[in-house]
């Protein structure tokens, strides 16, 4: 919008204009020329002033308009007021024109009108490529370009891409170098003959004007975003692991900013008569920088705070072989025919990319995933939408709760997938599947009754329920999903009718000894169950996530409600999202709410949420209260909904920080398990509820485990106690196993929390069982905040470290205009053993930095030059080689 809005303020006196998307900023190009704009335009470019009597002289047809280097080409030449026609295979942009078209299917008659035609497609990336046929590249990146260049006429201009890869293994490369055919990979091998082809073609009569174009590694911000590359991916790792992974760091690449390759375009454009002559070909080469892999990665962890793991492989972004040192290309032939400026440097560059995060790090346009990248997903089981996401995968896993007392039973536990996906159009979390309900509830083992935490909260929402319906003492109140009875006792406690529905026959008929329960999945048929107004209250603790249709579920509710009837809905880990807590899953629980799914299904359901808020129990809950009408709604749904959009839960993004959240914790446990084991400690876990089984497995799946992984699994729910962890030989014990595990072995032991939502109960029944004759237990928390918290005797806890590199945040807050800048200055002389590694480990400390040299004659200087952040600088020191003290104070005040 400044763009358009500069644009027409300059259009009277502007014959051309070209746009930096990035910056949103008019660069004129009678600024860049002294001369009078249209005299020296016209002299440079070979121009006459008949020009524009073509008809076609401002049209241009873009082929792969859809891409990366495509479509932001297609907005800039727009709006530089030339007449864009955009084609391409998978037009995927909204708000972009794109013809669906093939570069086969266009004509000659269909290309007349066109005075530049742009060739952007074939096979782009190296990955793609090699995934290719030898014919299958040959066709697409060279027989397809072949193919348009002969159906265009002599008094065109053909425009295409070449890679300045084909420099391979030159330092500032001109476009006559000789080309080393035996250092190039399929991708580049492949434009080296399309450059060789179309180079022939030219000195046929029939022949149109031909720009090759090597870019450099495009980066930048694009409506057809492509993320695989090196400077994505690294933006990438930065807000979604907190580490940059380099590999190939001495690799020399030449980089070329959107911006500038887009004015480089508009520039060859703008001559009608191309400097070759007619009918002949050129090569130009287009960077607007070089930097070795590791100077922009310190200087991508300098702007993000992200830290750089060395020793990884790729991890996602092409390179080519890192035994080859790169290249860099020399740009000289194009600045100086067309008095051309490059305008962008690597800072700059990297910056502006940094602005546009997290929308710069996504694929758009046709690297766009297809619109149901969840593969086999059922439709949303809240708005019905097949448009949905997949966040994480955690492989085939058992039913968590299918604990059997024999190991050949517990082994041969069937698996199904367990994948966490993303409604789109109402930003629901669920389940990919959902499996057999009866298999999963008919027979339940899980008890609410067994913990004290749990007691202690069903005792206050019972007194929050009654106080909320005026302090009735008489009230009724249905449960649904009411297990053994428990919250159910605390509500006939304060003298109200109690009744509960339960589809697990088995601890229903615990409940049903004090209370009138019916045994089904709700809604069901209930004679008993008082009506309108005559019901209170219904209280749904943890079951509204797991029932396939909550609309259907909520909708049974309305049924049975009056006017002032109040339904309180409460769902565990109401952050999970935000925080990771991929634990959360598992095939029960099908759902994962947000305010926007709750508002969602509510509506549909003709309820109001009358008031959303957070409970401190199974790690922070969501309890939202419903009524037929909204005359008591308060601003707490707003509110959630606005916190929601901050936190990035309604973005594709979002789903990208939650996989890499839920691996790096998976493989954090797994290292420190292992590390325990390989200094003797027995390791055991404790709680067997179902969100441990759901991380046990994801731990399994990844890592291969042959060895016992834990020694034994710890959980106080008799039903539990005496059987093997689903799919595994781990047996349960009771919490009194400690006392007979630690005294004979004098062992060290290390526990495993699963229920760390409980961890506070749990340090003190391990304290009580195991810390009788002993000093500490160490024990390993995943969630919220991964730890290695050791429990000492004297009842405190003492964290010994926590789990490393967090992500960078979004929006990122090192961009803050008003905090304090962090600044190093240090000096050095003859240091080059040790620099590389002083400038990993402070890239991401300091946003600037001032070396002093004390006229080092080694190779210091360089290898700051080479690997340090953009925005390091090595000024010499005021006192020669001579190192003082004081003088050096002097120099670095200045600083």
């Amino acid at each position: 919008m400044q763009f358009r809005a500069m644009l027409k303020e300059h259009r009277a006196r502007l014959r051309y204009a070209c746009l930096a998307l990035s910056l949103g900023a008019l660069i004129a190009y009678d600024s860049m020329w002294p001369t009078p704009y249209g005299a020296h335009v016209r002299s440079v470019f070979g121009m006459s002033n008949e020009m524009s009597s073509n008809a076609n002289e401002a049209h241009v047809a873009i082929i792969g308009g859809g891409g990366n280097i495509g479509s932001y080409l297609t907005q800039f030449l727009t709006s530089a007021n030339l007449t864009v026609v955009a084609f391409d295979v998978n037009p995927n942009i909204p708000g972009l024109e794109v013809a669906q078209r093939h570069s086969r299917s266009l004509t000659r008659r269909d290309l007349q009108r066109f005075g530049t035609v742009i060739f952007l497609g074939g096979c782009t990336g190296r990955r793609a490529c090699a995934g290719m046929s030898f014919e299958e590249r040959t066709q697409a990146n060279v027989n397809d370009v072949e193919d348009l260049v002969s159906k265009c006429d002599p008094g065109q201009h053909f425009i295409t891409a070449s890679t300045s890869a084909v420099s391979e293994g030159r330092r500032d490369a001109l476009e006559s170098d000789e080309v080393f055919s035996e250092l190039l990979d399929e991708y580049s091998t492949s434009m080296f003959e399309r450059e060789n082809r179309l180079r022939q073609l030219a000195s046929g009569s029939r022949s149109p004007w031909i720009s090759m174009l090597r870019f450099g590694t495009v980066v930048g911000t694009s409506p057809g975003q492509r993320t695989d590359l090196l400077v994505p991916s690294l933006f990438k790792s930065a807000y979604t692991e907190g580490v940059l992974h380099v590999q190939g760091y001495d690799v020399m690449r030449s980089f070329l900013a959107l911006p500038d390759l887009a004015r480089a375009v508009h520039t060859l454009i703008l001559r009608r008569k191309p400097v070759q002559k007619p009918g002949t070909f050129a090569i130009w080469n287009l960077a607007s920088f070089h930097a070795k892999i590791l100077k922009v990665a310190t200087t991508v962890a300098s702007i993000t705070g992200a830290k750089l793991d060395m020793q990884s492989s790729v991890r996602g972004y092409e390179l080519a072989d890192p035994k080859f040192k790169g290249f860099s290309l020399s740009t000289a032939a194009f600045r100086e025919t067309f008095g051309f400026e490059f305008q962008w440097d690597l800072q700059s560059t990297l910056s502006e990319f940094d602005a546009n995060m997290p929308d710069s790090a996504m694929p758009k346009g046709s690297h766009a995933p297809a619109k149901n990248s969840a593969g086999d997903s059922i439709a949303c089981p809240v708005c019905g939408s097949t448009d949905s996401q997949l966040v994480v995968d955690l492989g085939e896993q058992p039913f968590a709760n299918h604990f059997v007392n024999d190991t050949e039973e517990a082994l041969e536990s069937p698996r199904f997938p367990l994948k966490l996906v993303r409604c789109r159009v109402c930003n629901h979390y669920h389940l990919s599947q959902v499996a057999s309900r009866s298999e999963l509830f008919e027979h339940y083992l899980y008890r609410s009754g067994t913990s004290s935490t749990l007691k202690a909260h069903f005792d206050w929402l019972a007194g929050k329920v009654q106080e909320e319906s005026g302090n009735l003492k008489s009230g009724s109140v249905l449960e649904i999903a009411c297990n053994d009875g428990s919250q159910l006792d605390s509500f006939k406690a304060l003298g109200w009718k109690t009744y509960g529905v339960d589809p697990a026959k088995n601890i229903a008929e615990i409940a049903q000894k004090a209370h009138t329960v019916r045994v089904g999945f709700w809604p069901l048929d209930f004679p008993e169950l008082p009506k309108g107004d005559a019901l209170t209250a219904i209280t749904a603790q943890n079951v509204f996530a797991h029932v396939p249709q909550p609309v259907d579920f909520l909708k049974g509710c309305a049924k049975v409600m009056g006017p002032k009837t109040k339904l309180y809905i409460q769902t565990s880990q109401c952050n999970m999202q935000q925080l990771g807590q991929f634990d959360t899953m598992y095939h029960e629980h099908i759902s994962f709410f947000t305010g926007h799914s709750f508002k969602k299904a509510a509506d549909l359901a003709g309820l109001e949420i009358v008031k959303f808020e957070t409970v401190p129990i199974h790690g922070e809950s969501c309890l939202v209260t419903m009524e037929k009408s909204g005359d008591n709604k308060d601003n707490s749904l707003e509110k959630r909904l606005a916190t929601e959009r901050r936190d990035g839960v309604t973005s594709d993004f979002f789903a990208e920080r939650f996989r890499s959240r839920a691996i790096a914790i998976r493989d954090w446990v797994t290292r420190e398990i292992r590390a325990f084991r390989s200094k003797g400690y027995v390791v055991g876990a404790y709680g067997a509820a179902a969100k441990g089984m759901t991380l046990l497995h994801f731990i399994l799946g990844a890592s291969q485990c042959e060895e016992q992984f834990l020694d034994f699994v710890l959980d106080d729910a008799d039903l539990k106690q005496g059987t093997f962890c689903p799919g595994t030989e781990i047996p349960v014990f009771p919490s009194a196993h400690l006392q007979t595990l630690v005294v004979p072995l004098r062992r060290p032991v290390a526990i495993l929390v699963l229920a760390w939502n409980f961890f506070d109960e749990i340090a003190k029944k391990i304290a009580h069982f195991g810390l009788r004759k002993r000093e500490s237990i160490t024990t390993i928390v995943p969630f919220p905040e991964p730890a290695v918290v050791r429990l000492q005797k004297d009842g405190t806890h003492r964290t010994l470290r926590a789990m490393p590199n967090d992500c960078t945040s979004v929006p990122n807050v090192l961009r803050n205009e008003s905090r304090s800048k962090t600044v190093l200055v240090t000096h050095a002389r003859n240091e080059d053993m040790l620099m590389p590694f002083f400038i990993i480990q402070h890239a991401p400390m300091f946003d600037e930095a001032f070396l002093i040299d004390f006229e080092s004659t080694d190779r210091t200087v360089q290898l700051v030059a080479d690997y340090a952040p953009a925005c390091w600088r090595v000024v010499n020191s005021s006192q020669g080689q001579v190192f003082d003290a004081e003088v050096l104070d002097q120099q670095i005040g200045q600083y």
